[in-house]
């Protein structure tokens, strides 16, 4: 299954100060193990990269491929372009202002469901 997130940031001098990552928990289904043994960490950070649409508005974007599973607490977070470890500006901060999350844009494709909740729903 896929994971598909854009942010179109709202201030684009700042867009330009800063780099964007997507964060979110990933569990992937039981029934999945025996054809996936290696496991996936439960928390990734994935950098998000730039890009523009046809009306040359600048947006960044993600696409991670997973086994079926349930993807949460999906969000999208800064660090100050160039920060090194040791900066002030390198720590991850979630854009959780009205003002960000209306550019904010996660979808799952096809629609998981695990077979515990599709023998509840038999």
């Amino acid at each position: 299954m896929r994971l598909r997130g854009q942010f179109y940031p709202p201030d684009r001098a700042r867009a330009n100060k800063c780099d964007f990552f997507a964060k979110f928990k990933y569990v992937m289904f039981p029934e999945m193990a025996d054809d996936f043994p290696q496991p996936f960490k439960l928390e990734t950070v994935v950098p998000m990269n730039a890009d523009y649409d046809d009306e040359e508005n600048m947006f960044y974007e993600i696409e991670v491929q997973r086994p079926y599973g349930s993807f949460d607490e999906m969000q999208v977070c800064s660090r100050t372009k160039g920060a090194a470890e040791d900066d002030p500006g390198y720590e991850l901060r979630p854009l959780m202002d009205a003002t960000n999350m209306k550019g904010v844009h996660f979808d799952v494709e096809p629609k998981p469901i695990s077979a515990e909740a599709q023998k509840e729903r038999d």
